[in-house]
C-alpha cells in the first residue's frame, strides 16, 4: 500500500508513523526548511516540498501537522485522514465540533480548552472531507489536563505545556494505532476512555 504523509513542521507524528513501522512512499512538505524534511531524509522517503498533487499514486494520504485546507477534489480523489489536537467528539450545542473547525489549530485549539477549564483533552484521527474537522472520526485518545497546567498564569505558556502533552501522550499513540488499522495491521484496542461532559 502507497502512503502518502503531509507534514508541515518538526514532523513528530511523521516520526511516530515510521518509528511505528508505518512503510511511507513519500513525504509531502507544505514548505522548505522544516525539520519533517530531515526526519523523511533520515528514512531515506522520497520528499516534495508544496501542495498535493493531483496525480498521485497512493492509496493514503495522511495528514500529520500538515497546516494547509485539503482542496475538495483532493478529498473526493484520495482517502485523506488528518490528526487534530482535541477531542472532535466532544459538540457544541449545534452539533460542531467544540474544539475543531476553522481557525481551531496549533496553539489556538489549546487555548480555547483552557479557556474552557476542561477537565480533559486529547487527539482525533478523522477522515478529511470539504467541511474542517467535519470528516468521520476514525479513533481519539484522550488525556486529563493536569492542575499544574492550569496553575500557568500566562496563558500562551500553559496552551504549550498542554500542546506537548497532547503531543507525547495522545498523538503519538493515536496517530500510527489508527493509521495500522486502516492498512490492516490491526492495533490494540485504547484502554478504556473517560466520558465526557456536553
Amino acid at each position: 500500500m502507497n502512503i502518502t504523509v503531509c507534514v508541515s513542521g518538526g514532523g513528530t507524528n511523521l516520526q511516530s508513523l515510521i518509528d511505528n513501522g508505518i512503510d511511507i512512499s513519500l513525504v509531502i512538505a507544505s514548505k522548505p526548511n522544516i525539520y519533517a524534511i530531515e526526519r523523511a531524509n533520515a528514512a531515506n522517503i522520497p520528499v516534495i516540498v508544496g501542495a498535493i498533487p493531483d496525480n498521485l499514486d497512493t492509496d493514503l494520504i495522511v495528514l500529520a501537522g500538515y497546516l494547509r485546507i485539503v482542496p475538495p477534489e483532493i478529498c473526493d480523489k484520495y482517502r485523506v485522514i488528518n490528526i487534530h489536537p482535541a477531542l472532535l467528539s466532544v459538540k457544541n450545542k449545534d452539533g460542531t465540533p467544540k474544539y475543531g473547525g476553522v481557525g481551531m489549530y496549533g496553539l489556538n485549539v489549546h487555548r480555547a480548552v483552557l479557556t474552557a477549564h476542561e477537565k480533559y483533552t486529547g487527539a482525533t484521527v478523522h477522515y478529511v472531507t470539504a467541511e474542517v474537522d467535519g470528516g468521520e472520526i476514525i479513533l481519539e485518545k484522550s488525556v486529563e489536563i493536569p492542575d499544574n497546567i492550569y496553575a500557568t498564569p500566562d496563558l500562551d505558556t500553559a496552551a504549550r505545556e498542554l500542546q506537548r502533552l497532547v503531543m507525547d501522550k495522545c498523538e503519538r499513540v493515536v496517530m500510527p494505532m489508527a493509521v495500522r488499522n486502516i492498512i490492516g495491521l490491526g492495533y490494540e484496542k485504547l484502554p478504556d476512555e473517560p466520558k465526557f461532559s456536553e
